[in-house]
């Protein structure tokens, strides 16, 4: 299978690349800037989403399959477009269920049926703006409201909040082949969580600036803050082991390699 990689732009495109150079790249245009796009159906569609509007594409003609115009009573795509709050933040596909699932500035989860693009189900979730994470037998959002909910996957009732955060949730990973998952917040605290009980297990960290994002390898988690250092923790033993001073910028984004 040949290898392509999946871009987004602030030009109004989605665009589909094929590593070797071999053919030039597909260009998936859109009527505003697109937001992000993803692979799925084992590569062969691409889920987009610009301005209020969902979009399925052919991977490898580009043509355009399907478009899901989220509409609200008595507002048109103009007025729409001006609440910015409406805009959507993220978006999964649950091949399970055959559904996609829009989170928005706002607060709202909307769930859409993938077969015939309606609208099935509303939440007013949040507060503010929301990321999501779909495991096979729930949903995870989490917020700038500070809170982070555990959602039923298949009627989307709420089955845990998450609120030991003081300020809004920057990052939230899953511990693989376990029930736990770790949050980061601009207060500083990165925090472990059992996402199936609702159990708070522990305090990893108490930073006195706040954690941007974290990363997980194995027992070790790395993390990258506003006061410019990336550390290092022991989470099996709740400790650091590490830090690392960085002069030039704030690193908004820090991973482990898999290799490492």
């Amino acid at each position: 299978m040949e290898k392509r990689v999946l871009t987004t732009s602030y030009d109004k495109t989605a665009r589909i690349w094929d590593l070797e150079g071999k053919t030039s790249p597909i260009i998936l245009p859109h009527d505003y800037d697109v937001g992000s796009a993803i692979f799925m159906h084992n590569d062969t569609k691409v889920l987009s989403y610009s301005g209020a509007d969902i979009y399925i594409w052919d991977s490898d003609s580009g043509a355009l399959e399907k478009r899901i115009e989220l509409n609200i009573p008595n507002m048109n795509m103009n007025e729409l477009l001006a609440r910015s709050e409406i805009e959507i933040c993220d978006l999964v596909y649950d091949k399970y269920r055959s559904r996609l699932i829009a989170s928005h500035r706002d607060g709202m989860i909307r769930v859409w049926d993938f077969k015939t693009s309606r609208l099935i189900k509303e939440i007013k979730a949040h507060n503010e703006q929301v990321e999501l994470i779909l495991l096979d037998d729930c949903l995870i959002s989490y917020s700038t409201d500070t809170k982070i909910k555990i959602w039923g996957a298949d009627n989307y009732e709420i089955l845990h909040t998450f609120d030991k955060h003081n300020s809004y949730v920057c990052d939230v990973i899953l511990v693989s082949n376990s029930p736990f998952l770790i949050t980061s917040s601009i207060d500083g605290q990165i925090l472990k969580w059992n996402y199936k009980t609702g159990e708070f297990i522990s305090t990893i960290t108490n930073n006195k600036a706040g954690i941007l994002c974290i990363s997980l390898n194995n027992n070790f988690l790395l993390a990258s803050s506003n006061d410019n250092y990336i550390y290092v923790f022991d989470i099996e033993n709740d400790r650091q082991v590490a830090e690392h001073l960085v002069e030039d910028d704030i690193y908004m984004k820090a991973i482990f390699s898999k290799y490492n």
